[in-house]
């Protein structure tokens, strides 16, 4: 599964303690000095517009799960979001390669393929298709009731430098073949259609 994870370490070892839970979404940066037990990190998602998280690993133990605290939250007036969804599935490319997709729509759709969706995917350059958040789609999951899915293709750094080599040169064509596999099993489950 590619997303961003939050995991706490032992400050002597390194060892891990456990990971700090996060819906599935991008941490934009982190805040802190090595010398303080204080961090601030920022995060979004499809769904979320930002948040910025403040936590304290002072005293840090195994069995003292940190809590993130939210200080600041932005809002997008006008549009709940909590009414939308978000799940990353795999569907596979034509050599078999599993690719991950983000799907993002209404908890209540029902799948008869009559649903507008909007596929976004790039796969080049090493760059990493990361969940973020987008005014636009998200009028669009609200205004027109419409499905969002992101697939990371190859090509991007998303799964590292094998991931990246597997969508450049000789390998472009797998780009295209991923892209078009991401728009099949959106048919072929039901959340749209060729005519959507």
């Amino acid at each position: 599964m590619f997303q961003n994870k939050l995991y706490v370490h032992s400050p002597k070892t390194g060892d891990r303690f456990y990971e700090i839970p996060l819906e599935i979404g991008t941490i934009s940066g982190f805040f802190g000095r090595k010398d303080h037990t204080e961090m601030f990190l920022r995060f979004d998602s499809f769904l979320t517009p930002g948040i910025i998280y403040y936590v304290d690993f002072k005293g840090i133990q195994p069995s003292h799960q940190v809590k993130l605290k939210e200080i600041r939250r932005t809002h997008l007036k006008g549009v709940d979001t909590s009414k939308f969804t978000i799940k990353q599935v795999f569907c596979k490319s034509k050599d078999g390669t599993k690719i991950p997709l983000y799907i993002v729509h209404n908890k209540n759709l029902i799948l008869n393929g009559d649903t507008p969706a909007l596929l976004n995917g790039y796969g080049g350059f090493n760059i990493a298709e990361m969940p973020h958040f987008s005014v636009s789609r998200i009028l669009f999951l609200d205004n027109f009731k419409g499905v969002f899915a992101l697939a990371n293709l190859r090509g991007g750094s998303e799964y590292g430098e094998e991931w990246h080599e597997g969508g450049m040169r000789e390998q472009k064509q797998n780009v295209f073949d991923d892209f078009i596999a991401a728009a099949e099993y959106l048919i072929n489950d039901n959340y749209t259609s060729p005519k959507r």
